[in-house]
């Protein structure tokens, strides 16, 4: 019988314990955050191409502006629900021309970004996507990206699946790593 209560004991505290060790998946995008890296990796997971220290990836498969990443130059701004990007335009008041967003050239309403639903767990931060209008088109195009790594100061990226040689090419998917700039 005090084998019995000691196992009951035992099991209900690694039980109760679990909720504390448990990592909870919450995303914390907010903010303004500048690309200073793109990694190119195949479908077999292998590197392909790294760019970083102002390279530009260039690729005529990917819609504007992924067609053209220019490391330290592009951002991509996140607020609570809409999503801002550019090729690095500053002002002369020191803030920053969008291409992409509300009421900016390329869109005429805000891009809202939302988390897929069933994509994320205690372990996986899961993806989100956005639609939105390229410059010369005249169709949404959907971005989806997976979120790698959510840090209080980076963001790591993987998307942008794309094959440049059509269906019996190589497939490649973009890593984005991304350094937060601002609030």
């Amino acid at each position: 019988m005090n084998k019995i209560i000691s196992f009951l004991i035992i099991t209900f505290l690694f039980i109760s314990c679990e909720k504390y060790t448990t990592n909870v998946s919450d995303l914390t995008l907010s903010g303004e955050y500048v690309v200073t890296e793109v990694q190119v990796i195949n479908s077999n997971g292998g590197l392909v191409q790294n760019y970083s220290f102002g390279q530009t990836y260039s690729s005529n498969s990917l819609p504007h502006p992924f067609n053209n990443i220019t490391t330290n130059h592009f951002r991509i701004h996140f607020t609570y629900s809409e999503v801002y990007m550019s090729k690095e335009v500053q002002l002369s008041n020191g803030g920053w021309d969008w291409e992409y967003g509300r009421n900016k050239p390329y869109s005429n309403k805000g891009i809202s970004y939302a988390r897929i639903p069933y994509s994320y767990n205690s372990y996986v931060l899961g993806k989100f996507d956005f639609n939105y209008i390229p410059k010369n088109e005249s169709s949404y195009r959907r971005i989806i990206f997976n979120v790698i790594s959510d840090l209080p100061e980076s963001l790591h990226l993987s998307g942008l699946e794309h094959a440049p040689q059509a269906q019996n090419g190589p497939h490649y998917t973009l890593v984005l790593k991304l350094i937060r700039v601002g609030p």
